[in-house]
């Protein structure tokens, strides 16, 4: 008998355990049912709370005219003025005003830039001296003599001397002017062929005439006479039996040189 309450008892605690321990399971799984229960309410209010995301749609948006205001035109300062680079310089050849030149040929050195100036000394060949200015048409120069009781200077042509590269760059020196020579000139017999058969005197008269100015008589080319006057008489007209002419030429000249013109006349003298 008290065997058997003995297994009663223990089979009571037994199917007690397993209750409790059935109830205890029972518990946990409602409240894992609970809990999940609740995301599951949590999620579905979440998914309800935000709305479906429709596509975007894209708004064109018209332009519209915007008035611009006016804005004041600035005007702008005036630049500062750049610097102009200098120019490089170019090195030339140094030019003389007075080269020393040397003679080519024999030369006569002239009291002015022509034939008709008289001679004033005369260089040779190979020698130098200075040149110290040009004719203005440059076809001579002027030169220094270097001989006492000369004139300083004198002109020889500019192609009778080497050493002269840059004769326009010379200074233009003006000489003495050369007599204005006489142009017209008349001659006349006395007396009259047929009144008196004797050889008379020829009277020459020309001009122009100038103070200063001599002039040479030459009777058939020959140097007659020199007159300071605008009148001759040759009274030594050769004698003939027959009539002949003679020939006067009258050539003025200066203190520097013969005139480039002459007078010339021709008058028969009665046999």
């Amino acid at each position: 008998m008290k065997i058997y309450n003995t297994e009663l008892t223990l089979a009571l605690w037994v199917g007690t355990f397993h209750k409790i321990v059935w109830n205890r399971k029972r518990n946990s799984m409602k409240k894992s049912l609970i809990i999940f229960a609740l995301i599951a309410v949590l999620i579905s209010a979440c998914s309800a709370s935000a709305p479906a995301t429709a596509p975007a749609r894209t708004q064109v948006v018209e332009p519209t005219a915007t008035a611009i205001p006016p804005t004041a035109t600035a005007i702008p300062s005036p630049l500062p003025p750049s610097a102009t680079p200098a120019p490089t310089a170019t090195a030339t050849p140094a030019v003389s005003l007075f080269p020393d030149v040397t003679f080519s040929a024999n030369t006569v050195c002239r009291m002015g830039p022509d034939k008709n100036y008289y001679s004033v000394i005369t260089y040779s060949a190979g020698k130098t001296t200075q040149v110290q200015g040009r004719s203005d048409d440059g076809n001579w120069l002027n030169v220094m003599t270097q001989a006492p009781n000369k004139p300083f200077t004198c002109w020889v042509p500019v192609e009778s001397v080497k050493g002269v590269a840059n004769a326009p760059d010379l200074r233009v020196v003006t000489a003495a002017p050369l007599p204005t020579g006489a142009t017209r000139a008349i001659a006349r017999q006395r007396p009259i062929c047929g009144v008196n058969k004797s050889n008379g005197a020829v009277v020459i008269d020309w001009t122009p005439y100038a103070e200063g100015t001599g002039f040479i008589i030459y009777r058939n080319g020959k140097n007659l006479t020199t007159v300071y006057d605008h009148e001759y008489i040759d009274h030594d007209t050769p004698g003939s039996k027959k009539a002949y002419t003679l020939t006067y030429d009258i050539q003025a000249f200066n203190a520097v040189g013969l005139a480039k013109v002459s007078a010339s006349v021709s008058v028969t003298i009665c046999g």
